[in-house]
Order: C-alpha cells, then structure tokens, then sequence
C-alpha cells in the first residue's frame, strides 16, 4: 500500500521534525548529529565494500571449482574414458565428492551417438541423461564454464571443463557445487560488517561524546551557569575557562621560582590573594581579574572562539558586577560622607526592630546634630563646611560598634541604630562621640571646637515603630539644643 501525503501534511511533518529538533538540548542535537554522520558514512563504506567482498567469495568457491575439475581432468580418467572402463571412472567422481561437502554432483558427458551424454554419475538416475550441445560444445574449446542455476528447489553453481588425453578433449567434467554454502559465506561477512558498524559507531560516539563534551558542551554549560548566576544578581559568577599558550615566566623568560606562578599552567595564580600583581597587593577578585586582562601574557595567549567567547563574557559580567557596585553604592551610602544615607538607615532600622520584637531585645536610636553649622558654613566657607561633615562623621563610625550603623540623614543631622542597647548604654556611647567631635581638630576653622548635640530614644521603652523611636529622638535633641547645645539628652515623656 503506498501512503501518499498532501503538500499540507508535508509541512506539517516538517513542522513536528523540526519542532521536536528545537527541544532537543546542545548535547542531544551534537550527539544526533555525530551518530547520523557517522551511519551515513558507515553505510557508503558497506555499501563499496561488501560488494567487493561477495565477488572475493565467489572467486574462491570458483577457484575450488576449477581446482577439482583439475583433479577430474588426470590421465586414470582419461584411460578410463578411453577403455571404456566406467566403474573406475565412477569410484574416482565417487571418492571425490566425499572428500567435498558442498559438492551437490559430479558428472562427465562424452560423445554418444552424435551427441552428449553422462557417461559417469554420482548421482542415480542420470546416467544417460543428455545434454545440449550449446551447453557442451564450448568447454571442448578448452573453456571452463560458470552457471547459476535451481536444482531440485536448490540453487546450485554449475562449473563445467575440458577432460584431455593425449593434447585432446575427449570429455566434458561438470560439478555442481551447493550455494548454499557460499550464501552462508555472505551472511557471515555481512552479519560481521553489521556487527562492526555498531561496535564501531558506539565506540565512536562515546569517544565523540567525550570529545564534544571536554571541548564544546563543558565550557557552554559553564558559560549557560554563570549567565544564569549573572541574571540572579550574581554579578561575581565567572566562566572561567583556561586560556592555553605561553606561561608568563615563559614569556619573560623568568628563573624566579619562588614565585607561585612558576612552573604553573594557571593564568591567574600570580594574582592570587596576598601576592603581588603589578607591583601592588590584590585581594579583590574584580580587581585581579580586571588587572589580569590588562597583563601582557594574557593579551598574548589566545584561545578558541569558546574561549574567547568565555573571556568576553567574564568582562561583561566584570564590568556589570562595577556598575551594580557602584550603583549599589549611590543608593546606599551618602555621596559627601561616606557613610549610609538615610534610605539604609530607614531598611535597617525597620530590620533591627523586627529583630529586637522576635527576640525580646533593645534598641536605641540616636539623632545628632552638629551646632551653629550654618555659622561656621557662613564664616569658613561650604569647603570647610564639607569637611567638618566628612570629619564628624568618620568619628562617629570610630566610636560606635560594628554592629551598629551610623547614617547621614542630610544637612548636618546624623543619626545612629544601636542593636542590643538601652537607654542607659546609648547614653555612654552618646557621650563618648560627643567628647570625640569635641576634641578633633578641624583644618580651616582657625582652632575653633566644633560641638554635636545627642537625642536618645529607646525600644520599647520609648516606642516600638520607626517613626514613633525617630520623633521621640528628634524631640531629646531639641531638649538638648534648648538646654546649651552639647550634650546628650535622653528622651523621657515627663520632659
């Protein structure tokens, strides 16, 4: 039955082919590929071959055919023709047919009443039996004679020549030879072809597959991770792969093996944490890596496109992970200062609270704000001004824990959040960053002291939210600045 599709059906087979091709994977579509080629090539080598081998079959079992119509063709046989004397001649095809188990028949046709006939025969009921002249009459030229042909429902190969006497062909010697034997021969040879086609395309696909997968699938599922890890916000994820080529104590000639690059492979093993990288001490990945890229060596060992690809990628993830650095730091810490901003003292304040809340703690929060700023702005100039903020506070953070967080709010305010503090630990902080800020010498304010007043509230004495511990902070420093400026002053609902 022949299944003919419409152009309509045609496409939409295509569809689903190619469909089912894009949902394949890199490694299923490269081992799909690799195992198609190699079939494709395999089956064109059989198909040269295994011909070739069939006709080195055939001319085998011909030449074993030629061999015994030689061994027929001896001079007993033709005395025996000669005289007459056919039970000799018939022992001889007898014994030579049980020294040969794929011959089928042996018989010989000589000339009887003006035509041929069988003579001698291992087979019964053929002698007599005559033959056709167009069938006999060449092999007297002294040609030997091959023919396919069905005996008996048994394909059989008919080989017929000359029996000579004297210089002369007196008879005609024909041996049927079973091809059975021959074909079995054949099925041998392509059952082993077949089994070595498999062996071999297995063979070859798994050293293809590991090939593919050490050169091209490894580094593409490093390259598909890290770009995964990149649009997580991983933005320190690297490819990473090795760049082949010169070592740098090759390139420059180095004899200094004291250093961890000597007699290494690894690029980057110089530039490793606690050594030296152009003369200066790197502990930062982004920077070694960026300080890498600049090295002569590096620009000097060039890999493959995969490499190349990997590398460009690591700068693009390099030059993302700077900008989010930086952008991380615009929206986080103040700009003059240094220190947090009022956006990160807000989400900290918020997270302290929540904290103190699980674990039934303390929290002070401190407003501080530097006195008659605007008069030493005015009379020193905003320079100076900006200093004494960058000033004020870098001491604040040297006095308050690493736990804790100090923040410019703006202008000349500041505040800190003290974890696991209450009012009374907040005071002696407080006091201690007062008589820091007293005691600083500020450059460009002619030996003028500079001053800070101090508002201190606490969770929960004072309130458990942000904006309740902010106000009642913002209420002590306004006591403080109605009672004299510097000082500290302690939030208390009765005041």
């Amino acid at each position: 039955m022949t299944i003919r599709l419409s152009k309509l059906g045609q496409s939409r087979a295509l569809e689903h082919v190619a469909d089912l091709l894009n949902r394949l994977g890199l490694r299923e579509r490269t081992v799909l590929l690799s195992g198609a080629t190699y079939l494709t090539v395999a089956t064109l080598l059989v198909y040269v071959t295994l011909p070739a081998l069939q006709q080195r079959i055939n001319e085998h079992f011909q030449s074993r055919a030629e061999k015994m119509i030689q061994a027929i063709d001896s001079p007993a046989a033709a005395t025996a023709i000669g005289f007459q004397d056919l039970s000799t001649l018939q022992s001889q095809l007898d014994l030579l047919q049980a020294l040969n188990a794929d011959v089928d028949r042996v018989s010989i046709y000589g000339p009887v009443d003006g035509g041929y006939a069988v003579i001698a025969t291992t087979e019964q009921g053929m002698l007599g039996t005559r033959a056709s002249p167009e069938e006999v009459e060449p092999i007297y030229a002294n040609k030997i004679k091959f023919t396919e042909r069905i005996v008996d429902g048994r394909p059989v190969m008919e080989v017929l020549g000359p029996i000579h006497r004297g210089g002369n062909v007196v008879a005609v010697a024909s041996v049927d030879m079973l091809s059975s034997r021959r074909d079995e021969w054949i099925y041998r040879v392509r059952l082993v072809a077949a089994l070595s086609i498999c062996i071999g395309m297995v063979s070859l696909l798994v050293l293809l597959y590991v090939y593919l997968d050490w050169t091209i699938l490894a580094p593409v599922r490093k390259l598909v991770a890290a770009s995964h890890q990149v649009a997580a916000g991983n933005f320190g994820a690297r490819v990473g792969l090795r760049r082949p080529g010169p070592r740098c104590w090759e390139l420059r000639n180095c004899v200094h093996s004291g250093c961890p690059a000597f007699g290494r492979t690894d690029l980057r093993c110089w530039l490793a944490p606690h050594t030296l990288g152009r003369g200066r001490s790197l502990t930062n990945s982004s920077d070694r890596q960026s300080v890498c890229r600049q090295c002569q060596v590096y620009q000097q060992r060039r890999g493959n496109e995969l490499v190349q690809l990997a590398d460009t990628f690591d700068y693009m993830a390099l030059a993302v992970h700077r900008h989010s650095e930086a952008l991380e730091s615009l929206a986080t810490t103040d700009g003059l200062t240094g220190i947090a901003n009022h956006r990160t003292l807000h989400q900290q304040l918020q997270r302290e609270i929540s904290r103190a809340r699980r674990q039934a703690g303390y929290l002070s929060v401190m407003m501080i704000d530097i006195d008659r700023f605007k008069l030493l702005n005015d009379r020193f100039g905003h320079p100076t001004g900006d200093a004494i903020l960058r000033q004020v506070a870098a001491t604040l953070v040297s006095q308050i824990r690493t736990t804790d967080l100090g923040a410019r709010c703006g202008g000349d305010e500041f505040a800190v959040v003290l974890t696991d503090a209450d009012a009374t630990a907040a005071k002696a902080i407080g006091e201690r960053i007062r008589e820091a800020v007293l005691t600083q010498f500020y450059p460009g304010c002619n030996g003028e002291a500079v001053s800070v007043s101090i508002g201190i509230s606490a969770y929960p004495a004072d309130g458990s939210d942000e904006e309740t511990l902010i106000a009642c902070a913002d209420y002590a420093l306004y006591a403080a600045k109605r009672q004299g400026r510097n000082r500290v002053c302690v939030y208390s609902a009765d005041s």
